[in-house]
């Protein structure tokens, strides 16, 4: 069951434009500590239309790892593509993720069915408990 208050997080960064993993960890244990009740990683705040598939997935193995269960990890998998988002959703659940953050499709406007397809299509591809966005 998902309850309570999830923080998006963002995604530091180095000025290089490398991943800023030492913050990143230092983030998730600040919400450890200060008992928020889940984290959404690679949302809309989190940057994940601009990174990477490998680079997301590091990510995610990163945060889960630090997390160590001790809080629930919800991770951004939405694209506008049905097929690239079930591709997220197959590998963050299959990760770990605790539950994944799913959005309509953007740019591509559908009708209510095609809707309702987009979101069962991903639903029955992921092990993890979506959240529409």
């Amino acid at each position: 069951m998902i309850k309570g208050s999830y923080v998006a997080l963002i995604t530091p960064f180095n000025a290089d434009g490398s991943v800023n993993y030492l913050k990143l960890k230092e983030l998730i244990e600040y919400h450890i500590k200060n008992n928020t009740d889940g984290i959404v990683l690679l949302g809309t705040t989190g940057e994940a239309s601009t990174i990477e598939f490998d680079e997301q997935v590091e990510i995610v193995k990163f945060c889960l790892k630090i997390a160590d269960k001790r809080i629930p990890i919800m991770v951004g998998a939405g694209s506008n593509d049905t097929m690239k988002t079930v591709k997220l959703a197959k590998s963050f659940s299959g990760l770990g993720a605790d539950s994944l953050l799913i959005i309509n499709p953007y740019y591509n406007k559908t009708n209510v069915d095609g809707l309702i397809k987009h979101f069962e299509t991903i639903a029955e591809a992921s092990d993890a408990p979506i959240v529409l966005y």
